[in-house]
């Protein structure tokens, strides 16, 4: 299984189960649950309740809280 399908399953998880996670971007880090899975991007709200939209291919690492 390829690393971004690995994302995928992880973010579905956290979208699932209203998980919170840390994903890992070049120079920043995000955390929240994840509210969408696209098939480019997914849709995160952090704890203030604010969106994000992070592109899948710029993902480097993603953790469970």
């Amino acid at each position: 299984m390829s690393a971004s399908n690995l994302f995928i399953v992880m973010l579905e998880n956290s979208q699932s189960e209203q998980l919170p996670i840390n994903i890992f971007l070049t120079q920043a880090v995000l955390s929240g649950i994840v509210t969408n899975v696209y098939p480019e991007f997914a849709e995160i709200r952090d704890d203030s309740g604010k969106r994000c939209i992070i592109a899948l291919h710029k993902i480097e690492a993603i953790q469970s809280i």
